[in-house]
């Protein structure tokens, strides 16, 4: 026999599959999201603090409201800690972007453009691990693109 279900659960799963279709993330997209938010490729997986930090951040996305400063309380049994948003994985992938942005005078604006324009997501933070790489690998080949040009355009001293 299984539990009844929580309406409460079923109402915050709906708002998230709202919000994505509203945000136009294919199901990759969502995932990935989903798993640089909380480490879980499924809504279905989630629990409330997950859900909650989840809805936080589509609604920031959507900009729709101010996001609740709070979360809710931690459940007094069973309450797991939120993972940190950066995976360990990334983090290297991220400081590697964060110094190519750097030397070529970019923002972070233009990191999450890449990720928009490569795999329709649009943070940076939300990618993986495998999709970093790409965006490191865009860098780079942009960096050597303008390091080609600023040489082209200094003249030869004899």
């Amino acid at each position: 026999m299984t539990a009844p279900a929580d309406p409460k659960r079923s109402k915050e799963l709906a708002r998230i599959h709202i919000m994505k279709e509203q945000l136009g993330l294919d199901d990759e997209t969502y995932r990935d999201m989903l798993f640089s938010l909380v480490g879980k490729r499924s809504a279905a997986a989630l629990d409330y603090r997950q859900r909650w930090r989840v809805l936080q951040e589509m609604e920031k996305q959507l900009g729709k409201r101010e996001p609740d400063p709070q979360p809710p309380p931690k459940a007094q049994f069973g309450g797991h800690r939120r993972p940190p948003t950066q995976r360990a994985d990334k983090e290297p992938l991220m400081t590697k972007i964060g110094a190519l942005l750097a030397d070529m005078g970019l923002p972070w604006a233009y990191a999450n453009a890449l990720a928009k324009q490569m795999y329709k997501a649009d943070l940076i933070q939300w990618l993986d691990a495998e999709k970093l790489r790409g965006v490191v690998a865009a860098l780079v080949k942009h960096q050597q693109k303008l390091k080609a040009q600023q040489g082209a355009q200094v003249p030869n001293q004899v």
